[in-house]
């Protein structure tokens, strides 16, 4: 049979071997029917009125109608036997967990398949909730010069962004990853003097990104900034400020209203107007800095609530 089948021998083999390779889509591929009959025009109203309703309540883009995923999963309720039961977001995440496992070795076997040298870019951001993330993407050609571009981290940073927090950053994602700076070709980097300092220390290439170049020369024509003096706010949750040391001008002014009821009214009123002028001031630094904001979590936590007034009074 090897003898004068072998030829189909051997493609049988390889579809079988296709079929139960670990892929993100074989882990979820399902045989599709296309020769449905097309729903009625009365079921196909009803259909787009829910999904209209869904989209306003749910505040979700006009534009999802045209992400492939969500064709895709469209189309695989639409042809699939039987009623499908939506999962529970405990099960959606216990899912996910198993597909980014999934993925991440299919990612590896890539990378040691096909990736000799090869370029990474880094950056750093914060969301509006001011939390920061760093993120490592890599890029490489293979043999058959197809450009491959991989997303190997995105994590949440703690603390002060130094160059040399930064560089150990790298350092573990690299080790993390199996990846030898050796191979390194070039490191595209924003130009921030941290980065900077974390690449040289390295010692690695690195080159600043363009389109943040680009961004630091015509962002301030567009953006209007706030002339207003932070510094008493950035004084009172500064990171280099000892804890101890921290808001006691603040808490002894709330205080000094508390305890003068023999001023006048006005006088009261003044001292109103200005804490809370300082606490708007103190709420404004603390939603636009990273440091700030971790700092009045670590408050939170220690007195086990998240009044601010009562924080005052107890530190």
């Amino acid at each position: 049979m090897e003898k004068y089948y072998k030829d189909i021998l051997v493609e049988g083999i390889k579809r079988k071997n296709d079929a139960q390779s670990n892929s993100v889509k074989s882990f979820f591929s399902k045989k599709i029917k296309t020769d449905l009959q097309s729903v009625s025009p009365a079921d196909q109203k009803v259909g787009e009125a829910r999904l209209v309703k869904w989209i306003a309540e749910s505040l979700r883009p006009f534009s999802i109608v045209e992400d492939e995923g969500f064709k895709d999963f469209a189309e695989f309720l639409c042809n699939v036997n039987g009623r499908f039961v939506i999962p529970s977001r405990f099960k959606l995440r216990k899912d996910l967990s198993k597909i980014s496992s999934l993925t991440t070795s299919k990612m590896r076997e890539m990378m040691k398949k096909d990736m000799k040298y090869f370029s990474a870019s880094t950056d750093i951001w914060s969301s509006r909730r001011m939390d920061s993330f760093m993120a490592l993407t890599l890029q490489y050609v293979t043999d058959k010069f197809k450009m491959v571009n991989l997303t190997l981290e995105v994590s949440q940073l703690h603390g002060r962004h130094t160059g040399n927090f930064i560089k150990d950053e790298l350092i573990k994602y690299f080790d993390l990853w199996g990846l030898n700076k050796e191979n390194l070709v070039l490191m595209s980097r924003d130009n921030g003097s941290n980065i900077v300092k974390a690449c040289r220390d390295w010692g690695i290439q690195h080159f600043g990104c363009i389109g943040h170049c680009l961004h630091l020369i015509v962002g301030p024509l567009f953006i209007k900034r706030d002339s207003n003096n932070n510094d008493e706010a950035e004084s009172f949750i500064d990171s280099s400020v000892v804890e101890d040391d921290i808001v006691d001008y603040d808490t002894e002014e709330i205080l000094e209203i508390s305890q003068s009821r023999v001023q006048s009214e006005a006088a009261i009123a003044t001292k109103i107007v200005f804490v809370v002028t300082k606490l708007r001031k103190i709420t404004k630094y603390i939603r636009s800095s990273v440091l700030a904001k971790e700092k009045l979590a670590h408050y939170q936590n220690l007195t086990g609530t998240n009044n601010f007034y009562c924080m005052l009074l107890l530190y």
